[in-house]
């Protein structure tokens, strides 16, 4: 026995100088596992995933795949893309969804609506989704995971309140009204999927002290109620003043995210419409990368980029600035020419993709429709330009506004917090749309006072070619001879501003006032000279005065 002893120290001792380990120990090393489970355990989630996603082995199963990749923020855009995407994978009839996110935040009213979209699809369709963070998930975003059956983390991601080391200034900025309805709707969001309610509104209002005690994530009122000695003294995850992010380690820990995988995922890369679930990290939990003839549709609508591109704050801007210029630029011309082409290519653009991702409401088509009618009604019906014509103008610009600023029937006058509580950047995009009416305005001023001699010769290069300027010409010489002579005294038919129609022996003639005055309906003017098939007239008062 004693000499049994002495050969098994000299065998440790051999084993300690050449390095060599027990066999156990250099099997743990060797197989570090890719996916990391969180409280509930590998076998207890695969018998989650089992009961809410069901597949054939007989044929191919779908899987949906949409994205908000690379910091986006959330808008009223991503909200559109969702909601068709969805839409096609419900068609499609997939097996699960996966919510692809890596972004820092957003508009809180679009983020609310993919949130109740994700939900409804899972109750109504009995299709869960599984959220992806790739690395961030906060602010705003943060609503994604918490709407998703499951979720499913990189290495290193985080989900909460704001950017590690960096407050968030969204929710910290908010009212009382706000954070408390932002906290419901969190609270709500995670006792839906039986995650912790408290780690939830934690990551909405700073005013919170959340500790974790004794295996339990309490809340504290009041920073005297912090225990810092003994055993179960307190871990602090939150204290006030900030709002809670948590890494992955204690998304894990706390069975806020159901696992984790490690290293770069291939779906960044992919371009194809169908891709096998396999090149997905995904696809290395155990129940997941069991199912069979798996394939991942990569959903992605064109449209959505367009309309994303049309409803940013300065492309919005320039298209109703130009619309608005151009189309008081066609009021002085006789022909409809390059300038109402232009200003009807501007208005098509935003109602065209609006109508293509549905993004249209009655009201807002209402608007538009009877604002166009009144526009046409007094260029081509009603004689001169008056009120019907600029109430046209407003209705036209009122119904871009409800299409160019997402969430605006959100807005009440009577309660401005659900307002901001509708959209973050609602305001910024309003700010942007009234300062292009103002330069709308400043530009009309400008060309109306240095350029408008020059309409005449603009409209000839819009609607004439050289081999009519021959006709032309004659033409215009035939009318003037036909016009009432210089000098003669006439009536205005109709308020002048400047164009409009004047009485003379009887008959009614385009008029336009000199200088661009205006001048009012039924008073005696003074034919001064002929331009361009109109007569060109003044009050017969300043004529006598210009005498005396």
């Amino acid at each position: 026995m004693k000499h049994l002893m002495v050969f098994f120290c000299y065998i440790l001792c051999v084993c300690h100088l050449f390095g060599l380990q027990p066999i156990e120990h250099t099997h743990k090393q060797k197989d570090i596992p890719s996916v990391q489970y969180g409280v509930i355990g590998e076998k207890q989630l695969n018998n989650k995933l089992k009961k809410h996603i069901e597949y054939l082995d007989t044929k191919d199963n779908l899987i949906g795949y949409i994205k908000i990749l690379n910091g986006d923020t959330i808008d009223e855009a991503s909200y559109r893309y969702v909601q068709h995407a969805l839409k096609k994978f419900i068609k499609l009839n997939v097996i699960f969804v996966i919510f692809h996110i890596n972004s820092f935040g957003g508009d809180i009213y679009p983020t609310q609506k993919i949130a109740d979209l994700l939900q409804k699809l899972d109750i109504n369709h009995g299709i869960p989704t599984l959220t992806y963070v790739d690395k961030y998930a906060l602010s705003a975003a943060a609503m994604i995971p918490y709407a998703s059956r499951f979720i499913a983390l990189r290495d290193g991601a985080y989900i909460g309140g704001h950017y590690p080391g960096k407050e968030s200034e969204v929710f910290i900025s908010s009212s009382e009204k706000i954070r408390s309805a932002l906290k419901d709707e969190f609270h709500t969001l995670a006792g839906f999927y039986n995650r912790n309610p408290i780690l939830a509104e934690a990551m909405v209002d700073p005013s919170m002290i959340i500790a974790y005690r004794n295996n339990q994530v309490v809340s504290l009122d009041s920073e005297t109620q912090i225990q810092v000695l003994g055993e179960s003294k307190d871990f602090i995850l939150s204290n006030i003043g900030s709002t809670l992010t948590l890494d992955t380690n204690d998304l894990l820990k706390f069975g806020v995210a159901d696992f984790s995988v490690t290293g770069a995922d291939d779906l960044l890369n992919q371009t194809q419409k169908y891709t096998p679930f396999h090149n997905s990290e995904l696809s290395k939990e155990s129940f997941l990368g069991a199912i069979p003839n798996a394939k991942i549709y990569m959903y992605d609508n064109w449209k959505i980029s367009l309309y994303k591109i049309i409803t940013m704050p300065y492309i919005a801007s320039l298209l109703l600035i130009l619309l608005i210029v151009s189309f008081y630029l066609q009021l002085h011309f006789k022909r409809f020419g390059f300038f109402g082409y232009l200003g009807t290519f501007c208005l098509l653009v935003v109602l065209t993709i609006s109508y293509m991702i549905s993004s249209f409401s009655v009201l807002e088509t209402v608007i538009l429709i009877l604002g166009v009618l009144l526009f046409l009604l007094e260029i081509f019906v009603i004689p001169g330009f008056g009120t019907i014509g600029i109430f046209g103008i407003i209705l036209i610009i009122l119904g871009l506004f409800s299409l160019m600023l997402p969430g605006i029937e959100k807005f009440s006058v009577f309660d401005f917090e659900s307002f901001s509580f509708a959209a973050n950047s609602l305001l910024q995009r309003l700010v942007f749309l009234v300062c292009s009416l103002v330069i709308s305005f400043v530009l009309i001023v400008v060309i109306k006072r240095f350029f408008s001699k020059h309409f005449k010769s603009l409209s000839r290069l819009t609607v004439k070619t050289p081999q009519q300027l021959g006709e032309v010409d004659f033409l215009e010489e035939f009318e003037e001879k036909q016009l009432p002579k210089i000098n003669e005294i006439g009536v205005t038919h109709c308020t002048l501003r400047p164009i409009g129609k004047v009485v003379v022996d009887d008959r009614i003639y385009d008029a336009v006032a000199k200088d661009d005055k205006e001048i009012h309906k039924h008073l005696e003017v003074k034919i001064v000279d002929h331009k361009n098939g109109k007569l060109v007239v003044e009050p017969v008062a300043d004529a006598d005065q210009k005498k005396s």
